[in-house]
């Protein structure tokens, strides 16, 4: 995390820490999203792409980022819970990348705070597509899944499936906030030590290392939703 003052702990206080910077986040992401859909609807031909780098551009790789993904882990049948991986993944990546910000601060990569954010959004993943499986199959077609596909295994498997499903959320988290805590944690140490170029360097690495873990959150979650929703015959 940069070093300095940081002025979201100053300004709210320790404890209200990882909450105003998760206020903070929403407002950049729904700021983002409206800018996105503000220059698509202004645009005069909106099936033609945007010459050079925009906010439309890159709204529009990501949408394509993650249908394809979405087609091969959920099923063309589940486009239309796209808009929520993808929320969530832009969501996680603004939070990550605060906490390359000098002055400001993520709730990722913080413990116990930030552990318990993650906590927070991996539960809400795990209702969500808890949620849509019941909805897509029904509630008894749903519970089928932990028995798997041979009766006589079901009261093996009913137990581990449950176990497993159970701990999706804390796996979640616990990757997340991990991989974030050594990522700037790494980025502080080198930056202390050297200041102008290297630092530089390092912080692309941390942005990087940003992407990667909200995309693999998000990729998971579409995983999730793919195994919530399928039919019998899948």
């Amino acid at each position: 995390m940069a070093e300095g003052i940081n002025f979201v702990s100053a300004v709210t206080g320790s404890e209200w820490e990882p909450i105003a910077s998760a206020g903070i986040a929403a407002l950049i992401v729904t700021g983002l999203f409206r800018l996105g859909l503000s220059s698509l609807n202004k645009a005069e031909k909106p099936l033609v792409p945007d010459e050079g780098f925009s906010l439309r551009n890159i709204c529009e790789m990501i949408c394509e980022m993650f249908t394809s993904l979405g087609d091969s882990s959920m099923g063309k049948h589940n486009r239309k819970y796209l808009p929520f991986a993808i929320t969530i993944f832009v969501y996680i990546l603004v939070m990550n990348l605060m906490g390359l910000v000098p002055g400001m601060s993520g709730s990722t990569d913080g413990i116990p705070g930030g552990l318990m954010f993650n906590m927070g959004v991996a539960i809400i993943v795990f209702l969500a597509y808890n949620a849509m499986g019941i909805k897509e199959v029904g509630l008894v077609n749903y519970l089928k899944h932990f028995a798997g596909p041979l009766p006589l295994l079901a009261p093996l498997l009913i137990p581990i499936e449950l176990i497993s499903h159970l701990f999706r959320p804390i796996t979640l988290s616990l990757r997340l906030s991990a991989n974030m805590l050594a990522d700037h944690a790494v980025l502080s140490s080198f930056t202390n030590v050297l200041k102008v170029v290297l630092p530089v360097a390092f912080y692309g690495l941390g942005a990087f290392v940003c992407f990667i873990q909200a995309f693999v959150f998000s990729l998971l979650t579409m995983v999730y939703i793919g195994l919530a929703t399928a039919h019998e015959e899948h």
